[in-house]
């Protein structure tokens, strides 16, 4: 059975005075990438797609790199759009968070709605899927995995992306989109 794993990015060096967006990936996230390929080496890997986020990028090159698979970058797949929400404190976000997946056709902070960034990064992936049949990996970010695999599965997104480490990966069936497993830290 071919699968589609969904991997949440590695640890990011926080950069205060720039977007989350363009953070790059920090030491111990590089070292978790390095165990995040080794734990994906049991897969048949033929092509990975990642966001166009740094870490995301970053990410994705050291399990290329790691497993001799492509990699490639691929617009839609990025994070809910918020560049201009500022450093808040770990309580702050989680509330914001929790709001936005409570009320997913409001704006809550950013410049998309939940429902929005769930619709844009189910197109791109969706283009991804018809380019191949074997085993797929798309290293993106937390929000929008969640709001996929909940829209495709019986899950709670908010918990979804509560579970989430940096990095994390889901692993869904092809072509259902069953839930085979959650791998919450690495």
């Amino acid at each position: 059975m071919a699968a589609l794993i969904l991997v949440k990015h590695s640890l990011p060096q926080i950069e205060p005075g720039k977007a989350a967006a363009e953070w790059s990936l920090s030491e111990e996230g590089r070292k978790r990438s390095v165990r995040l390929a080794e734990r994906l080496a049991n897969y048949k890997l033929q092509h990975i797609f990642t966001s166009t986020e740094t870490k995301a990028k970053q990410t994705a090159a050291i399990i290329a790199k790691r497993l001799d698979v492509a990699h490639e970058v691929v617009q839609g797949l990025h994070e809910h759009e918020r560049r201009n929400f500022p450093i808040v404190s770990e309580e702050a976000y989680r509330a914001a968070a929790a709001s936005l997946f409570q009320n997913p056709e409001h704006l809550i902070f950013g410049d998309e709605t939940a429902l929005q960034a769930g619709e844009r990064f189910q197109v791109s992936l969706s283009v991804l899927l018809n380019r191949t049949d074997g085993d797929l990996v798309v290293v993106s970010h937390g929000t929008v995995i969640s709001l996929f695999v909940a829209e495709t599965n019986d899950v709670d997104a908010f918990g979804l992306w509560s579970q989430m480490g940096l990095p994390s990966f889901v692993v869904l069936s092809r072509p259902n989109l069953e839930i085979l497993d959650v791998v919450t830290e690495v």
